[in-house]
């Protein structure tokens, strides 16, 4: 079982999962950790080492190792890139939805954060809103909720549509 939480930088995909993953029991995994694993760099160190479409590639197979993992994984913002990643989904892909203005990010979040120190996220959701759509079975307005009411959204999803 898997559930893939996916969504802008910054929304809390990696803190949703953490408390969806201790509430079902679940293993907890970030591709973006899985990435610096395999890697021994950073996302940050890989993309301006070797530029963004390199970070892709090693993404797209992070991605698609993730099918021998289970739990909750939490996926970088932008696998959404690349429309091959979709087929790579094996469980409930989950957008977390959030209105770019919304989004605070400290200096020190936007440096550890190339394409969002580049772009800006108002440039990275016009470009990703309607791939995340695409991709997502599931969609999760995280606008004025805390971080608990996100992951009980989750879950009840989850649950209803398990078998």
């Amino acid at each position: 079982m898997r559930i893939y939480l996916i969504g802008l930088p910054g929304v809390g995909k990696s803190t949703i999962g953490k408390i969806i993953s201790k509430i079902l029991n679940l293993e907890f995994h970030d591709t973006d950790k899985l990435i610096e694993l395999e890697e021994n760099m950073t996302p940050k160190e890989i993309i301006e080492k070797f530029g963004e479409s390199h970070f892709r590639n090693v993404e797209t197979e992070i991605l698609g190792l993730t099918d021998e993992l289970e739990g909750v994984i939490a996926c970088g913002g932008g696998i959404v890139e690349r429309k091959e990643n979709k087929r790579l989904f094996h469980g409930v892909v989950v957008y977390l939805k959030v209105d770019p203005k919304d989004l605070i990010f400290s200096k020190d979040d936007i440096n550890s954060r190339p394409l969002l120190k580049e772009s800006g996220i108002e440039k990275l959701y016009e470009k990703r809103a309607a791939k995340y759509l695409d991709f997502a079975d599931y969609v999760v307005d995280v606008t004025s909720k805390s971080n608990d009411e996100v992951a009980d959204e989750v879950i009840k999803y989850y649950e209803n549509i398990s078998y």
